[in-house]
């Protein structure tokens, strides 16, 4: 894949309206009634609750413990660990065919395991394609109020590296499953599970996975459990999420590094240069100066517009992210939810010298571009208007070099889609209030290669239990244990309604 990532920051769009019939794409579609998934269930979900803390809570738990850290290196023994853990974890919920497999990347070296396994009791059923990820990103324990790989149970909530982002999902997708084969002996669906320990390395080696085990990935729908509500409490569903595409941008001056006290003052700072550069890329508001940036989008209609200025003020998006005192919102005169999920937007993840020190004037510099993409928007035509914006800005006749480094394309997926409406309305009465459709403003790299593995026609379920104040790869990382449980509930009326019992 040329583009990868993931960071999700959720936004809010657009009741989900009632639906009268559920058709899975690939397999007959059945017709759902809430009230009889529910009551088909309700030895399944007493059971579900029964053994949610020596199960669901225990496993989350075990899981906090593993410093599966993808994105550096020194890690790579913890890694296997974790993916054998989930393997064991996989067995105890009954879950059979386990593997645990590695594939060779474009480098040559092995990625990180990937964890496989299924239950096909459903003969001429439909398939679901679970997906979860066991990596995690750094912690560093100094800015944590309580350690960060070990699970720490107050307030009604779990902390821990990992306990939103993603195996909290990965947890009550088991348990969903672990209950439903202790009342039943089996499952109502066909299901194959599978785990990765790459997502937050931007899932590299996903696709010669999936090329290497087609059969594996193959289904009639997919569960991501990896995601969640924009306002705590209400349920969301995902209709959308945004790419990513990240762009170096490098500032050459000098052959080598010179002393700043000996030169400094004549020579020009590639780190100056460079800031001048980015600086030139953004208007006094932060809305980008880039023709054509938004070419392709989408605009959406008067009444959503509406609906999102409604649902989050700039006061309480401002409290909710936590801004200091006097900080404003930037970007524009459009509300933070449509800003931060239906249009594109710019970051700076990383900037770097060439050498380093306190009387040093480095030879280079560069930073990182992060471009958030909304559907519609063309990853080539996007680098093409940054590069071209940069090179307009170069000040001192420094030496400029523009390059894409990696991303994932944006999703979407059809908001009046039966299996989506089907889900919002599980959500509503697992919730107890009314279900809404929302623009989510993360990344997951996987998608677009499931999507063109299984057609565009497959249905993509993406829900979790990510809310706000779970500081997802922040410091001090929880999960609701409320959220967590309905994650749960949610996946076992999820099977049902998909099964042709759910009709």
């Amino acid at each position: 894949m040329f583009w990868n990532d993931t960071r999700r920051t959720i936004t809010l769009v657009l009741l989900i309206v009632a639906s009268k019939g559920l058709s899975v794409q690939r397999k007959a579609p059945p017709s759902y009634c809430v009230e009889e998934i529910v009551s088909d269930t309700r030895e399944v979900v007493d059971r579900y609750r029964s053994d949610f803390e020596s199960f669901t809570i225990a496993s989350l738990k075990e899981l906090i413990g593993f410093r599966a850290i993808s994105s550096e290196p020194g890690f790579e023994a913890e890694i296997i660990r974790t993916a054998d853990h989930v393997s064991t974890l996989f067995k105890s919920a009954g879950l059979k065919n386990v593997r645990v497999n590695t594939v060779r990347g474009a480098d040559g070296q092995k990625s990180n395991p990937y964890v496989y396994g299924e239950r096909m009791d459903a003969p001429g059923g439909p398939t679901l394609l679970l997906y979860s990820h066991y990596d995690v990103v750094i912690a560093n324990r100094k800015n944590w109020k309580t350690p960060p790989f070990k699970a720490v149970e107050k307030n009604g909530r779990i902390f821990g590296r990992g306990t939103t982002d993603n195996r909290s999902g990965l947890a009550a997708k088991l348990s969903a499953i672990a209950a439903y084969l202790k009342v039943n002996g089996k499952l109502p669906v066909n299901i194959k599970y599978l785990v990765e320990g790459e997502e937050e390395s931007g899932s590299p080696n996903f696709e010669r996975y999936v090329t290497q085990y087609p059969e594996r990935i193959k289904a009639d729908a997919i569960l991501i459990a990896d995601a969640g509500d924009r306002f705590k409490g209400i349920p969301a569903v995902a209709v959308s999420l945004r790419g990513i595409l990240h762009i170096e941008i490098k500032v050459s001056v000098l052959k080598n590094a010179l002393h700043s006290g000996i030169d400094g003052g004549a020579v020009p700072h590639p780190l100056i240069a460079l800031s001048k550069i980015i600086a030139g890329l953004f208007d006094e508001e932060q809305v980008p100066l880039i023709p054509g940036l938004r070419r392709g989008v989408t605009p959406i209609s008067q009444a959503e517009k509406s609906e999102m200025r409604r649902l989050l003020s700039d006061d309480a998006f401002r409290k909710q992210c936590g801004f200091l005192p006097g900080v404003e919102v930037v970007g524009g005169p459009e509300s933070a939810l449509e800003k931060t999920g239906c249009l594109p937007a710019i970051s700076v993840s990383g900037i770097e010298v060439s050498e380093s020190g306190k009387s040093t004037i480095p030879s280079s510099a560069k930073v990182t571009l992060s471009v958030r993409t909304v559907p519609g928007m063309s990853d080539e035509r996007v680098f093409e208007a940054v590069k071209t914006a940069a090179k307009k800005l170069i000040p001192f006749g420094v030496h400029l070099t523009v390059t894409p480094t990696g991303g994932a394309p944006a999703w979407s997926t059809d908001p009046n889609s039966p299996e989506l409406q089907m889900t919002g309305d599980i959500f509503s009465h697992v919730y107890g209030r009314k279900s809404v459709l929302q623009h989510d403003g993360g990344t997951l790299p996987l998608l677009s290669v499931l999507s063109a593995a299984n057609g565009a026609d497959v249905p993509v379920i993406v829900y979790g239990a990510d809310e706000p104040g779970n500081n997802t790869h922040g410091n001090d990382e929880s999960v609701g244990i409320d959220a967590l449980y309905r994650t749960g509930e949610s996946t076992i009326y999820l099977f049902q309604g998909f099964s042709e019992k759910g009709r």
